[in-house]
């Protein structure tokens, strides 16, 4: 009877366990080897058939698990297991889980994602903007020293520290070349 369902010692190591446990067996449908109800749990809810492929499927003995998307409710997955008798299928046991708890942890996920992601690009974006004014700071100064020089004599000594050796190079010819 569905009592004796209900208060059978699942072992579960905790309370929720054991309550998850206990719960499980209000959501078991029995199925004819057909497809049909025979039986269900006190929670159990008919859903759509299994499909004519995936029933053949269990019918050959195998395990089937399925998703299904009902109207304006969660989606399930669904496992229905061949009990079988002399190699045929005597009853089909199935059961289902809700899929809320996937789908919000995937939305958390995608948050916490999108989230980190949008701090990497910021400071993506702010380091190669530091890395470029330094780099560039040595090739202004250059710019604004060759813009003075006008005509003989030529005096102006570029001083200049800058944070790559290319620019070091650059600076020393510049420097020459005035001299």
């Amino acid at each position: 009877s569905k009592q004796e369902i209900v208060n059978i010692d699942f072992g579960g190591s905790s309370e929720e366990e054991k309550r998850s446990l206990r719960e499980v067996s209000h959501s078991i449908l029995v199925l004819s080897p057909t497809g049909m109800t025979i039986w269900k749990g006190a929670a159990a809810i008919v859903r759509s058939p299994l499909t004519d492929s995936l029933l053949f499927q269990v019918q050959e003995g195998q395990i089937v698990y399925d998703s299904v998307h009902p109207p304006d409710a969660t989606p399930v997955r669904r496992v229905s297991i061949p009990v079988p008798r002399q190699r045929e299928p005597q009853y089909i046991i199935q059961a289902e889980t809700s899929l809320r708890f996937s789908q919000e942890a995937l939305r958390s996920l995608f948050i916490v994602l999108a989230g980190f992601s949008s701090i990497t690009v910021a400071m993506a974006w702010l380091g190669s903007d530091w890395v470029a004014r330094k780099a560039l700071s040595s090739l202004k100064t250059l710019s604004a020293t060759a813009e003075n020089v006008t005509g003989p004599p030529f005096r102006t000594q570029l001083l200049l520290d800058p944070p790559y050796q290319e620019f070091s190079q650059l600076t020393n010819a510049f420097n020459a070349m005035l001299d």
